[in-house]
């Protein structure tokens, strides 16, 4: 009695339903890829005052000889109802704004058409003026009295820390 046939047989049928099961996958990934392009066709574009809330940027691939290629993401959130939504991004998008930069933004769909940064609100904040050395208290250590450098709560002298004798203290 021959058993070469029978393997065989298994070997082919199992070669077929893998093939099979592959073409699906890729099939229907076209397919939803398409469905995806065609719901933001239909979809209406969207323009809206929101600002970045986060950044991300995704690897793949880069293993033994493969090229590695980077995927940018963008959280954005609207500002009259906080509704956050993510999209894909360039990298010359990704690199020009950062957290908490607010404007317009305009999507259709999930596909993501572009950002206005909002003048007013990427004006930065002044900030506080730094006292001048006539301005600054000289601080002493409480334990030992060395100075204390003003950059520093910790004593040089015996290594304690500085706590202001009244709450109100510098």
């Amino acid at each position: 009695m021959n058993s070469a046939p029978f393997p065989a047989s298994i070997f082919f049928l199992f070669f077929f339903l893998v093939a099979g099961f592959i073409a699906v996958v890729i099939i229907g990934s076209i397919f939803s890829g398409i469905a995806q392009w065609s719901a933001n066709n239909a979809a209406p574009v969207e323009n809206f005052a929101a600002r970045v809330l986060t950044k991300r940027a995704h690897v793949s691939g880069g293993s033994g000889d493969s090229s590695a290629s980077t995927s940018y993401y963008i959280t954005f959130e609207r500002l009259s109802d906080r509704a956050r939504q993510e999209f894909k991004v360039n990298i010359k998008t990704y690199s020009a704004l950062g957290d908490d930069d607010q404007g317009t933004l305009s999507h259709q769909g999930t596909r993501f058409l572009g950002f206005t940064l909002d003048p007013a609100a990427a004006t930065p904040a002044t900030p506080p003026p730094v006292p001048t050395l006539a301005e600054r208290p000289i601080r002493y250590c409480s334990y030992c009295g060395h100075q204390l450098a003003l950059d520093t709560n910790k004593c040089p002298g015996c290594g304690s820390l500085w706590r202001p004798a009244t709450p109100d203290a510098s």
